[in-house]
């Protein structure tokens, strides 16, 4: 039997047991709500006296959350990338649910999503990982405020401080990936060839078709597929779209390997000898990690073979605008917090400003118009 209800000094607020219940009218029904403490459910009844009407849904976390993996579709409900979907469900059923098991959704506060972020950081989860985890969370609960089930999120605003040190990236230098080519065996030496000069992911390398190779004139690939965990995927966001240059030498490479290959349009570029693609972690453990363990080089990767091109487009004189979008980044702003570093270190010379900053002989450029003069190189 439930405990009876106690009416409180507060109007509307009543005691029930350990909780606070509010009681309020709306469409000529009357509705209750419980509440942890007093000051939550004196919240409440001021939301309902302005006409915030809806009660909060009392379902557990755990259950709320097993059906929004089933129906969550993007925030702009656009549909969800398959890695993003995949990375969202490791986070909340391995993380998550566990962590927050059994504890209503409307009850849970922002000191507890800050919690369950310390907790993974002091069960050894890395920085990155963290973030990602709380990024579900974040997306779960902001559905939950959105369709009316919490009142507002308890995650809104919630920042992790951003893992430097981590992005960071590492590159190789010319020479380390001259040696690191040469120590490959032959039969491989193309296709890391080709990750270094184009840039691509790996997942977007291995799934790379025949009828997405230009080798006319102007020689490029098209990117529009991705080969992920066995799988053929699109790709993970439209920025990831592109088209990137080929070099000639790349361009003779790709010839001389479609004239002994060639299975047809939809086949694979980079294929097994059974014309499959390429399993990247067979293609990691057997072939790239017994050769840089070798060269004792151990941190490299595939993606070393992508942050390496990134360093020697910026050599070659891209800018970064130019280098996000033969990355397929989301915007340049990313492109730069990830390569800053590669960039030259310091304010270098200012030799150059001699000729751009100087006062100018005579009064010919005083009478011009000031917007006119701004773009009036200055005379040496």
């Amino acid at each position: 039997m439930a405990a009876p209800m106690v009416k409180t000094s507060t109007p509307g607020i009543y005691k029930r047991g350990s909780r606070y219940v509010i009681v309020w009218r709306d469409r000529g029904k009357q509705h209750k709500e419980s509440f942890r403490t007093m000051a939550e459910a004196r919240e409440a009844k001021g939301k309902r006296a302005t006409g915030e009407t809806q009660p909060a849904s009392n379902a557990r976390f755990d259950d709320y959350a097993r059906k929004w993996l089933e129906t969550y579709n993007g925030r702009e409900n656009e549909g969800l990338a398959p890695s993003t979907r995949e990375s969202y469900t490791r986070a909340i059923e391995k993380h998550a649910i566990p962590y927050f098991r059994g504890q209503r959704l409307k009850d849970l506060r922002r000191q507890d999503i800050e919690g369950f972020a310390r907790h993974m950081q002091q069960a050894g989860v890395k920085p990155s990982s963290v973030n990602k985890h709380l990024q579900a969370v974040k997306a779960l609960l902001g559905t939950a405020a959105i369709h009316g089930d919490i009142p507002a999120s308890p995650a809104a605003g919630i920042r992790r401080k951003a893992d430097h040190s981590a992005r960071k990236v590492k590159v190789m230098t010319r020479a380390q990936l001259g040696v690191v080519l040469a120590a490959l065996p032959v039969e491989w030496q193309p296709f890391f060839t080709f990750l270094g000069q184009t840039g691509l992911r790996i997942s977007e390398a291995t799934g790379l078709l025949w009828e997405n190779v230009d080798l006319g004139t102007h020689a490029h690939v098209k990117v529009r597929r991705q080969f992920y965990k066995g799988t053929e995927r699109e790709l993970k966001t439209a920025h990831s779209i592109r088209d990137v240059p080929l070099a000639p030498g790349m361009r003779d490479t790709l010839l001389a390997l479609r004239g002994r290959r060639y299975a047809g349009p939809l086949a694979p570029v980079w294929a097994t000898t059974r014309g499959t693609p390429l399993d990247a972690h067979n293609l990691r453990a057997r072939v790239l990690r017994p050769t840089v363990a070798e060269l004792g080089l151990p941190w490299i990767g595939f993606h070393t073979f992508r942050h390496t091109c990134a360093s020697l487009l910026f050599a070659g004189g891209k800018d970064v605008k130019q280098v996000q979008e033969w990355l397929g980044h989301g915007d340049p702003g990313f492109t730069l917090r990830c390569y800053v570093h590669l960039m030259d270190e310091g304010l270098g010379s200012a030799d150059f400003l001699d000729a751009q900053v100087a006062p100018t002989k005579g009064n010919a450029v005083a009478t011009q118009h000031p917007q006119a003069a701004t773009n009036t190189p200055a005379a040496s």
